[in-house]
């Protein structure tokens, strides 16, 4: 038979990566269990913005000049007041690569003093199916690092479950780290 469990967890200062585990039992004594992750956050915690460009990883593009190897991007994320929507899109675009990312849909927004994590679902070059996650670092509101900083990942979900990067501006890096690429130009603000 279905069963429906709730669970209140007290909405944190800032960001907390929960993991939460499920066992069930059935009569006969079988048992089953999941672990997942689960992001809890303050939607109160604000908002960000950018655009401008960064300088990308040659080996991660197929063509020529160091001057084609800008990652170009723009993006807006807010939750509504009145309902806790979340609005807004990103776009990043990487010619060098022939790599035209747009966002079709966000899911989550995370802002943790000068960090914010942004995830969702877009296209690459219109062909839907594709997913990202995007960190950013705003210089004003950290007191160590001075230069605003991007990094975004892209993938399509793969059928064993894990991810088959299509692009990442950090390879090799902790896929919820820091993002470490200064702009080249532009900047990032998270508004409270």
């Amino acid at each position: 038979s279905d069963a429906t469990a709730t669970a209140n967890v007290p909405c944190p200062d800032s960001v907390d990566m929960v993991t939460l585990t499920v066992r069930a039992e059935d009569g006969s004594g079988n048992v089953a269990s999941a672990e997942g992750s689960l992001i809890v956050h303050n939607r109160e915690e604000g908002f960000v913005t950018g655009g401008g460009w960064i300088p990308t990883p040659e080996d991660q593009t197929s063509r020529a000049s160091k001057s084609a190897h800008k990652g170009r991007f723009v993006f807006v994320a807010k939750h509504r007041k009145r309902d806790g929507d979340l609005r807004g899109k990103l776009r990043f675009r990487l010619r060098s690569a022939g790599v035209d990312f747009r966002s079709t849909e966000l899911e989550w927004l995370l802002v943790d003093g000068s960090k914010a994590l942004l995830q969702g679902v877009g296209k690459v070059n219109r062909v839907p199916g594709y997913q990202f996650l995007m960190t950013v670092h705003d210089a004003s509101r950290a007191s160590r690092r001075n230069e605003d900083a991007f990094r975004i990942q892209i993938w399509q979900p793969a059928d064993d479950g894990g991810r088959e990067v299509l692009y990442d501006s950090q390879p090799g890096d902790d896929p919820l780290g820091d993002a470490t690429t200064q702009l080249g130009g532009g900047s990032i603000r998270i508004h409270r």
